[in-house]
């Protein structure tokens, strides 16, 4: 098994949040989910996948079975965690042309002026992402 190379761990509100930069899917991690990652990681433990926490960390796609389609991106990691991460709109959801653009830029700026400034924070922004693994 690999570990999937486009996660980034984020401690928020005393919670693990590992974010797929590339595909936006934010998962928190529970203390048991996190401590299996951290033995798949330094191998003390090899993937089973009969363990039901393995299977959701694969389902989840934390680990994958296959090196995932490294690019050589030619340029420092925090680049490219900047430049991937940055891209806010889904594939469907992409704007063909500079009026597309703009009127999709409007309509955020929209949605987040009538949005109670509380709603717009960083972590309550996590929190409504995040996808449990476990239960606590």
């Amino acid at each position: 098994m690999k570990l999937n190379p486009e996660f980034i761990f984020l401690p928020i509100d005393k919670k693990i949040i590992a974010w797929n930069y590339a595909t936006h899917l934010q998962y928190e991690l529970t203390a048991p989910y996190l401590i299996r990652y951290i033995e798949i990681i330094y191998g003390t433990d090899e993937y089973d996948p009969c363990k039901k926490i393995d299977a959701e960390l694969l389902e989840a796609g934390l680990i994958q079975k296959f090196d995932a389609n490294c690019v050589d991106w030619g340029w420092d990691s925090l680049s490219k965690i900047f430049h991937f991460g940055t891209k806010d709109l889904g594939e469907k959801n992409k704007p063909n042309n500079e009026a597309e653009w703009a009127s999709e830029y409007i309509n955020h700026c929209e949605n987040l002026l009538s949005t109670p400034l509380e709603q717009l924070s960083r972590i309550s922004h996590t929190r409504r992402l995040a996808f449990r693994i476990a239960k606590n």
